[in-house]
């Protein structure tokens, strides 16, 4: 509970940081949106989804990594 409330948003965009799934969707529709609309708005939301999905898969690496090699 206290992960999920200590960053809620970040450059005006909502964020769940417990979970990946729906930052990639919340992502998708940015790009979806920007497809259609041609809103270059929408960039900063779309980079601030896509930066915390690369630090997620990267830790998640990182630790399996780690994991693999201490085991």
């Amino acid at each position: 509970g206290v992960q999920l409330q200590i960053v809620r948003r970040v450059n005006g965009v909502d964020l769940a940081t417990t979970m990946c799934t729906g930052n990639i969707r919340s992502m998708s529709e940015k790009i979806a949106k920007l497809i259609e609309t041609k809103d270059k708005s929408l960039l900063l939301g779309i980079i601030t989804y896509l930066s915390l999905v690369i630090v997620f898969a990267t830790g998640v690496l990182v630790s399996a990594l780690l994991i693999f090699n201490l085991a």
